[in-house]
């Protein structure tokens, strides 16, 4: 059989990747572009949601369709997005979702096939590179306008005289405004295979996401993949990333508590072992590839 995945490309998307490697040990051929010229020549498509509805679907209707929900929509207004989306996108063979949260919140109910599919780990990231720390902090991700706070928290951070290494596109008005402090550098968008080796160059992992509807719900991947690089993760407190340092016997510390570099260097950080993490784990554990098979049945 085989899968055609639409990539978009405002983000990293690693869970497209791990189907791929996955689904191919079970003879599926997987292709993955952001072209859909010859997504017709397969059987079935994958697509990332997203709002697609039935019009823009029609020319694949001798295909299966799968629809994967990775998040919820963003603020503002984004409940009227979610119950929009019920109504509006069209009727797949199949749903995977991030969590159970995602389908709640989106209103579907069982009688379309689904599976929750956590958010997981490249094996690559539990490597140990062993290399040498010349940052304090590593910041991967967004900075735009939807992080509410984070630029404020880098430049908190930077006032007390840590350094950060950012990894990710941002805007000249960001560049230009850091541009200021000498110990900040900005590593741009960088390919995931490099990001494990650029992670181990920090100390600390920083996660920073709004406490709001609905991220602070959603999973934090790059906080996985701090902890699977060894950081010590210093993140703001939010509902997702407590419960998530709770439930693997972490200790992180709360950024929104943060005043002096002394409290840092003297709390006793743990890093909590997250291998059942990992995308193969997590495919096997919830039989991924008998879910896809019976697609097709």
């Amino acid at each position: 059989m085989k899968i055609f995945i639409k990539k978009n490309n405002r983000s990293y998307s690693p869970e497209i990747y791990a189907y791929k490697d996955y689904l191919e040990k079970f003879n599926y051929n997987v292709e993955i572009s952001d072209n859909y010229e010859h997504s017709n020549n397969y059987d079935a498509i994958m697509l990332l949601m997203g709002f697609f509805p039935y019009y823009k679907i029609a020319k694949y209707k001798n295909l299966k369709i799968i629809h994967e929900y990775s998040s919820l929509s963003l603020y503002p207004f984004s409940k009227t997005k979610n119950l929009f989306k019920y109504f509006f996108n069209s009727t797949p063979n199949a749903r995977i979702f991030n969590s159970e949260i995602i389908k709640k919140d989106l209103f579907f109910d069982n009688k379309i096939p689904y599976v929750f599919r956590d958010t997981g780990i490249d094996e690559i990231f539990f490597e140990n590179f062993k290399i040498r720390k010349d940052f304090d902090f590593v910041y991967s991700g967004s900075t735009n306008s939807v992080r509410k706070g984070l630029l404020n928290c880098m430049e908190n951070i930077l006032k007390l005289g840590f350094s950060i290494l950012v990894v990710g596109k941002v805007s000249d008005d960001v560049y230009k405004y850091f541009k200021k402090y000498n110990k900040i550098e900005f590593a741009g968008f960088q390919s995931r295979k490099y990001l494990p080796e650029i992670y181990q160059r920090a100390e600390y992992g920083l996660n920073y996401t709004p406490n709001l509807y609905p991220l602070n719900l959603q999973n934090s991947t790059k906080t996985k993949e701090y902890c699977a690089s060894g950081l010590k993760i210093v993140s703001n407190k939010y509902n997702w990333v407590y419960n998530f340092q709770n439930y693997n016997n972490g200790k992180f510390f709360w950024y929104d508590e943060l005043i002096n570099q002394e409290q840092l260097i003297n709390f006793n950080f743990k890093t909590p072992n997250v291998k059942n993490y990992s995308w193969n784990y997590i495919f096997n554990d919830i039989k991924f590839e008998k879910f896809i098979d019976k697609i097709f049945i």
